[in-house]
């Protein structure tokens, strides 16, 4: 499991609840597991969590194995609510969806607004609302980014050095874990995560 650094809980009791976008620039072998364990381990510190898959129509987390649930059409097309999806995954709740031909990059601005509010409904009930937000749903990351405190995970490769720069420019309040071996890493790349860290906007680096 990864070393993240998380906060710590005050008396397992939150005032309000923390919403929190989980994204990436690139896909990387282990992002989707990265994710989950980012879950996990605050529901070790004792604190109370939903993931949500922003993919929801194509299933990118799969928590309900691959069985069919048929409430994930109703949901998409917003006849149900999604807390109807609602369901618990070891000590974490979770939403997850169905490989589907729809999904949530579809949606108008008025139906994420919609959405966010019935996640903002179900907070009452945790201490952390976790968004998966992947970027094969660019207009699921845009809408949650820009309103929304947000961690982007990367692997440290040319390409998603450059990606994750741009996301964290595009949206001032992400934060960045990097997935990276140090001897990976070519001159210039290092002295673009050098300058990222000295903004503190990398939280932590994590080995392969």
């Amino acid at each position: 499991m990864c070393p993240f650094i998380l906060p710590n809980p005050v008396d397992n009791v939150s005032e309000s609840t923390n919403f929190l976008v989980l994204t990436t620039a690139f896909f990387y072998d282990n992002f989707v597991r990265d994710v989950i364990s980012y879950a996990q381990n605050l529901t070790q510190l004792g604190q109370t969590v939903l993931l949500f898959d922003g993919s929801l129509g194509l299933g990118d987390l799969n928590f309900a194995s691959s069985c069919y649930n048929p409430d994930v059409d109703a949901v998409l097309m917003r006849r149900k609510s999604i807390s109807v999806l609602t369901k618990q995954d070891g000590h974490m709740d979770c939403i997850s969806g169905v490989s589907k031909k729809m999904n949530l990059g579809a949606y108008s601005d008025m139906q994420f607004y919609n959405l966010l509010a019935d996640l903002k409904l179900l907070g009452k009930n945790y201490q952390n609302i976790l968004i998966y937000a992947p970027p094969t749903l660019p207009r699921v990351q845009k809408f949650f980014c820009q309103r929304l405190d947000s961690l982007c995970f990367a692997k440290v490769t040319q390409d998603s050095v450059v990606g994750t720069k741009k996301l964290m420019f595009l949206y001032p309040q992400m934060k960045c874990y990097l997935n990276v071996k140090g001897t990976h890493l070519n001159m210039g790349q290092s002295l673009q995560l050098a300058e990222m860290a000295e903004k503190d906007q990398i939280l932590y680096n994590f080995t392969e």
